[in-house]
């Protein structure tokens, strides 16, 4: 997922939920993880979505 509607002159943290590693609906619906990265508007954030999985992403300013 490509960053780039982000403001060009503004630090961001995201916060990123996404799928475990051995997510799938029916077997391990309750395999996922959280983590916080700092990015930009030249970032990416790649994703590898379950079977009936999904990815949420809340990004906040970092204030100066």
């Amino acid at each position: 997922m490509k960053l780039d509607f982000l403001d060009t002159k503004q630090a961001y943290l995201a916060k990123i939920y996404r799928d475990g590693k051995n997510a799938h609906y029916k077997t391990n619906p309750e395999s996922y993880s959280i983590e916080s990265i700092s990015v930009t508007s030249e970032s990416t954030i790649e994703a590898q979505l379950a079977a009936g999985g999904g990815m949420a992403v809340t990004i906040f300013k970092v204030k100066k």
